[in-house]
């Protein structure tokens, strides 16, 4: 388990993930979108808490940022449909 987490929290593991969340909001609608933007936030809530550097907890409370928004218009779009 400490392998899975270190690997995943490493600067690489970190731009993969952001990488793949990012591009599956952009690709999916509806409920997969939503389920992929709330994983991602609670990744990058544990992300902001556990970031060795001023910066990181900067990216990650800008990246959050984006998806609370993103998370707002697909749930707006939701429910204008």
């Amino acid at each position: 388990m400490q392998k899975v987490k270190s690997a995943l929290f490493s600067e690489r593991g970190i731009n993969i993930l952001n990488s793949l969340f990012f591009l599956s909001l952009c690709l999916f609608r509806g409920s997969r979108s939503l389920a992929a933007g709330i994983l991602w936030a609670v990744f990058l809530a544990f992300g902001i808490k556990n970031a060795p550097t001023k910066a990181g907890h900067v990216v990650n409370a800008l990246l959050l940022a984006f998806i609370a928004v993103m998370l707002a218009l697909n749930a707006i779009h939701a429910l204008a449909a």
